[in-house]
């Protein structure tokens, strides 16, 4: 698994190299969201939700 990182930022992305049932990946989801962990990079989802809208009306 590699979380992708720009600019010594996470961009909210996930590189899982194994191939998972669904059952698994939303376990491993449900974890993640019970640390409240991701809750750290909220504002990185922001900045690149508005990247990607810069984009689309370019």
């Amino acid at each position: 698994m590699f979380w992708e990182i720009k600019n010594n930022r996470y961009t909210g992305r996930l590189l899982v190299g194994s191939f998972l049932e669904k059952e698994e990946i939303d376990e491993f989801i449900t974890l993640v969201a019970q640390t409240g962990e991701f809750k750290k990079f909220e504002h990185i989802l922001e900045e690149i939700e508005e990247e990607e809208e810069e984009k689309t009306t370019l």
